[in-house]
């Protein structure tokens, strides 16, 4: 005998929204919280490096560097007390700790740092636009471009999942802050350092200034009836007033767009906001 949950309504069924399938509990980067940035970051590099050891050297250092470098500038956050994505607070180093090696030096070097972080925030670009960290099937948008610049000749399959994992690691709502994206729920960070901030370059922004994941149908064909209205084309539409829709509609998505991306739940708190037209 049983007792069934009570049921008031109907359940729906599948993944949720903008819920990117998380990583393994073992491979949610450990940050060390009470504690200064001289312990939590070396602590995050030994363990990537002992955790991620069977990877290329070149995967190895990006997962390495990613770790070093999520902790160090802060991309690891939590709302509201409660750490969001693929990262675990601890209060101590596990006692396996002491067996890990350090971080090679060459891991933790400006250029790394910066190179790695590059990867997380591509990995964010991505996902506002696409609801991807790194694309489906094969890499693709800013990921791919970055790791072609970043690690040139290296294996991409691995560097891909290299990016896919340190991508989860750091924080979307404090890298769409850190981009200005207005209507992000604010993020607290686990330590509190003078090093604990980055900018982000003009190469980088541009990629937060798309209209956001769920909204690229209206978007293209805003576009199309832009160009079409602009041609000799416009003569021979069965219904051109159809197109009259089409710029309020853009307008509202480019007011709030954190409102209008696939995930907004996630981002503002607050349900997705509906499109008045069919995107269709």
């Amino acid at each position: 005998m049983i007792t069934l949950p009570p049921m008031n309504g109907s359940l729906e069924a599948g993944i949720a929204v903008g819920v990117d399938a998380s990583l393994a509990d073992d491979l949610k980067l450990p940050i060390l919280v009470g504690s200064s940035l001289v312990r939590a970051v070396p602590l995050a590099g030994s363990w990537a490096r002992q955790k991620f050891a069977a990877q290329s050297p070149a995967a190895l250092d990006l997962l390495t560097s990613g770790a070093m470098a999520a902790v160090m500038f802060g991309l690891c956050r939590r709302t509201n007390g409660i750490p969001g994505g693929d990262r675990m607070p601890i209060n101590a180093p596990p006692a396996e700790a002491e067996t890990w090696g350090p971080a090679p030096a060459g891991t933790y070097t400006i250029e790394a740092l910066r190179s790695a972080l590059t990867v997380c925030i591509a990995t964010k670009a991505n996902w506002w636009l696409t609801n991807h960290h790194t694309g489906q099937g094969t890499v693709s948008g800013y990921v791919a471009k970055v790791l072609g610049i970043e690690y040139p000749g290296s294996d991409l399959s691995q560097m891909t999942n290299a990016a896919h994992t340190i991508g989860h690691w750091v924080s979307s709502l404090h890298v769409l802050n850190v981009a200005q994206i207005a209507g992000v729920r604010p993020v607290e960070p686990f330590l509190y350092a003078a090093a604990s901030n980055f900018t982000l370059r003009s190469d980088a922004l541009l990629r937060f200034t798309g209209l956001p994941a769920g909204t690229h149908r209206i978007g293209v064909a805003y576009e199309a009836a832009t160009r079409i209205m602009k041609s000799s084309l416009i003569a021979i539409c069965p219904s051109p007033r159809d197109f009259v829709a089409i710029p309020p509609v853009i307008t509202a998505i480019r007011a709030n767009r954190a409102a209008h991306h696939i995930g907004a739940a996630c981002l503002t708190g607050a349900p997705r906001r509906r499109m008045s037209i069919n995107a269709k």
